[in-house]
Parts: C-alpha cells; sequence; structure tokens
C-alpha cells in the first residue's frame, strides 16, 4: 500500500523545496509532489537554443537586500555571479534612439518631477496610504503625470521589469512596491545584481537530492476530511497525509478541485495573477557587450547584453509581455524586437520558453489586476483546515522573487511542524 506521509508538499518550486528541506530536517516524513520531470518552478537553468551556454529562461537574480538566497547557495556551496553596472546604455523614448540622456533635453525638468512623484507614491506604497491609485493600471497612472512623450516612453519601458504584463492590463502598485522595497527610484537600475553562478537549476536540485520527490506527478484534486488530506493525481492515482503545502502559482489553482471548496477570498483570488511577461535570449553579432538598451521597442521593451562569447558574438536578455500584436515564436518578430533597440545587431539565433501557455505557470511573477489590487496579497490565501498556501506569488515579503518563495516555504514548514505539535 502507499505510505502515508506527514506531509504531502504540492509544487518542487522554491517555497515546496523550502518547506519539504525544512520538514524533513525537522525530522518529519514528507512527500513531495512536481508535476514536471525538473525541480525549480518558474526558474529554469538550460542551454542556449539547445547547445549552446547555459542561460536561465526563468526567474534570473536576486538583490543586495535579500538575505536567503545567499544562505542557501552557501549552504549547497554554490558561488554567486555579480552583475556589474552597463558600460553603455541606450533609449527608444518618443520614436528616437538616443545614446545619452534617456529624453530630450527640453523634458529633463518633465522627467525629474515625474520621478519625485513616484518615490513619494512609492513611499506611500510601503506604508499602506496609497489609496485608489493602487489599482491604477501602469498606463493610467503615467497618464496622470501629464508628462511628454519621450518621458511617458521611458517610465513605461521600466514597467516590464517589474509588473511583466502589458502597461494596460497591471495594477501599478507592483512598480512601486518594489521601489520602495528595493533602493528607491534608482533601484530600477542597480537592484538585479546577483544570480546563482551555477543556475537556478543547480541550487533547486540541491535542495532536493535529500528529499523524497515524485516528479511527473500532477494533482488534480485535494479532499480533506477529520483524518487528513487524500491528492488526487493525474491518472487516478491517490495519496493521504495529515496535512499539505500547496506551493503552486496562484494561475494554476483553480487547475485543482479543493473539497471543501476554498474559502470565498481565496476563490476569487486564485487565478488573478496578471503577469505576462517574454524573456527571450538572443545571440547577436554588432551587440556591444555589458549594454543596457531600453523603451518603446516591438515586442521587447528591455535588452540585456550579457555575456560576450568570444566569437564576435553576444548573448543578450530581452524582456517584453504578451501582446497580440508580437509573437515571439517567430524568428522575424524576433530579430525585429531587436533590431528597434539596436538596428545596428545581426540575429544568430534565439530561445524562450512560453511561461504564458506552460500549464504548470499560467503566467509570469505575480502582478495584481487593474481595479483589484487587493486580491494578489499573502491575506488572501491563509490556511484552509489541512491544506496551507505557499509560493513566490503569496509570500509575506519579497513576493515574485525567489527570496519570497523561500521565505513563503519557511512559513509553510512552521505551519506544518507547529500543527504536528499540537496534535
Amino acid at each position: 500500500m502507499e505510505r502515508r506521509p506527514d506531509v504531502l508538499v504540492v509544487g518542487g518550486g522554491f517555497a515546496g523545496l523550502r518547506a519539504a528541506r525544512d520538514l524533513a530536517d525537522a525530522g518529519r516524513d514528507v512527500l513531495l509532489l512536481e508535476a514536471r520531470d525538473r525541480l525549480g518552478g518558474r526558474t529554469w537553468t538550460r542551454p542556449f537554443a539547445g547547445d549552446g551556454p547555459p542561460v536561465e529562461v526563468g526567474g534570473t537574480w536576486f538583490t543586495p537586500e535579500q538575505v536567503e538566497v545567499p544562505r542557501e547557495l552557501e549552504r549547497y556551496g554554490l558561488a554567486t555571479k555579480t552583475y556589474e553596472g552597463p558600460r553603455r546604455v541606450r533609449w527608444r523614448t518618443g520614436g528616437e534612439l538616443r545614446d545619452q540622456l534617456p529624453v530630450p533635453f527640453g523634458e529633463i525638468a518633465d522627467l525629474e518631477r515625474a520621478l519625485v512623484t513616484i518615490a513619494r507614491d512609492a513611499d506611500r506604497a510601503a506604508a499602506g496610504t496609497l489609496g485608489d491609485v493602487a489599482s491604477l493600471s501602469c498606463t493610467e497612472y503615467i497618464e496622470q503625470l501629464a508628462v511628454p512623450a519621450a518621458t511617458s516612453d521611458f517610465l513605461a519601458a521600466w514597467w516590464v521589469m517589474i509588473g511583466g504584463t502589458h502597461p494596460d492590463r497591471g495594477a501599478i502598485i507592483d512598480a512601486l512596491q518594489a521601489i520602495a522595497n528595493h533602493g528607491g527610484v534608482s533601484g530600477l537600475m542597480t537592484t538585479l545584481r546577483f544570480a546563482p553562478a551555477q543556475g537556478w537549476t543547480a541550487l533547486a536540485e540541491a535542495i532536493g537530492a535529500g528529499l523524497d520527490v515524485r516528479r511527473g506527478a500532477e494533482v488534480t484534486a485535494l479532499d480533506q476530511d477529520d483524518d487528513g488530506v487524500t491528492a488526487t493525481l493525474a491518472g487516478g492515482a491517490a495519496i493521504t497525509a495529515a496535512d499539505v503545502i500547496v506551493a503552486l502559482p496562484v494561475n494554476v489553482l483553480p487547475d485543482v478541485a479543493f473539497d471543501p471548496p476554498l474559502p470565498a477570498a481565496t476563490a476569487e483570488a486564485a487565478g488573478t495573477n496578471a503577469g505576462r511577461a517574454y524573456k527571450l535570449w538572443f545571440r547577436a553579432r554588432g551587440l556591444p557587450a555589458a549594454s543596457v538598451a531600453a523603451g518603446a521597442g516591438a515586442g521587447v521593451s528591455w535588452i540585456y547584453a550579457d555575456q560576450d562569447l568570444g566569437d564576435g558574438t553576444v548573448l543578450a536578455l530581452g524582456f517584453g509581455y504578451e501582446d497580440p500584436s508580437f509573437d515571439p515564436s517567430d524568428p522575424a518578430q524576433a530579430a525585429g524586437a531587436l533590431r528597434a533597440l539596436w538596428p545596428e545587431a545581426e540575429l544568430v539565433a534565439y530561445d524562450y520558453h512560453d511561461w504564458n501557455t506552460d500549464p504548470h505557470a499560467r503566467g509570469t511573477w505575480p502582478t495584481a489586476t487593474v481595479g483589484k489590487a487587493e486580491l494578489l496579497t499573502h491575506e488572501r490565501f491563509p490556511p484552509h483546515g489541512r491544506v496551507f498556501f505557499a509560493g513566490s506569488d503569496v509570500a509575506p515579503h519579497d513576493a515574485g522573487w525567489i527570496e519570497g518563495a523561500l521565505l513563503s516555504g519557511a512559513e509553510a514548514a512552521s505551519w506544518a511542524l507547529a500543527r504536528a505539535s499540537s496534535v
């Protein structure tokens, strides 16, 4: 017969891995179920275009303020890669490419005024006093700033690095909170500083190496009663445990049948992550290494030229968002996105993973829905009987980062240990 573990952990991203590891360290019998054939959730280190150098097709960075990730890397003997500041910066604003100031000299005063307002609103967001402004879309917020076209393009370009969705569809609260939490307005340029040198997948597999992990195990239903929780897997198999930690992306929760049903507040929030980013890796000639380009591009609004491969080509990372006018699977459109910011560059190859259609992600990092900024919060996902919700999307702090996932996993483990000690 199938053994009955003390705790089932559903989802092998960093929240699930941290929860399972901490529980196992405390002597609990834990089984981790992962629908994919790999660990790491929405992080994934893989060879570029199948046979190139390793790249992160999912989450990439951690910041100078974060502490959980460095602790994990040190624990498993993994090194940290430091990203130095760009040596060259280019902007596409107001319909022009600019290699010095991001806006025309005549708009400098407008840009300064906008940045002062944004910094003030970021402080209000941190204090919880932003009010109805929190639910404005990025587009609506910039319109209220009443800035000229080039300044508007400059501000909107940075949104894709924070909101990860079309500026019309994501609430501005995410950008303002990120500014408050990571170095102020200048943090938009400096916070993406560190990453695991061997890649996030190496860290995920290191954490999972000592755990009981079942891969290819997709949970379709969770039924709880006074005796425990039964998880039904795709294919019909069932496993029962005393408690369950659900560490799945918010947009995947509607795919799981809960009995008893989720509380109304949680059910309303499930599936509301508006994050729909695209992340493309370009290998190109004629592209300067250690450069950043940002602005109103063609499908991609931000490109960071990372690795000089030593053969006249450079690997560059581009960010865009889901838009009917851009198909990232089309090589011609990918090349056009690169040329919009670097017309002198020649695309050799590119790679990406579509997290928006990935059935185990259904989107990217958490972004609040316009008009409903209160839905995608930690408070909307309290314990549901014997079920605890964890993950980067619902983290108590640093939501959307691997740091947040680790914090959430630690919180989940503490909950399960407290329940065990109360029995």
